[in-house]
């Protein structure tokens, strides 16, 4: 199950990103006699996430709906931190400056709350 601030996303959603945050930061030095020393320290927070429904032709990966896009311009707008669920994992999250990039599945002048929508929301754990 895919949730933030309590509103259930689509199944079919997409952590583009997941693995490509470090989880430490690492400093290796070296003493004057020549021994190695490595210091490791868990980084907490500051993990971009990328969350992307992906459309191509008639055929997509998940979706967002335009009232779940506007539940995340209004968390935008707070800046506060909210809880993403994903996959069994929690996080506490912001929604990023500008991090809401969609695209409507089918262009139209009269949008509908359940209009569906392509694109990324870019969340930053805190």
């Amino acid at each position: 199950m895919i949730t933030l601030n309590g509103v259930t996303l689509s199944e079919d959603l997409l952590w583009e990103n997941e693995f490509d945050n470090p989880t430490i930061s690492q400093n290796i030095k070296r003493t004057l006699l020549g021994v190695q020393i490595v210091q490791n320290m868990p980084l907490v927070g500051g993990r971009v996430i990328n969350l992307s429904a992906i459309a191509s032709g008639s055929e997509y990966s998940g979706f967002f709906t335009r009232s779940q896009i506007q539940e995340f311009k209004n968390l935008e707008e707070a800046g506060m931190s909210v809880v993403f669920h994903y996959e069994g994992q929690e996080f506490n999250v912001v929604v990023q400056a500008e991090g809401v990039q969609v695209q409507s599945l089918i262009p139209r002048p009269n949008h509908d709350t359940t209009d569906l929508y392509s694109g990324t929301l870019i969340l930053i754990e805190v």
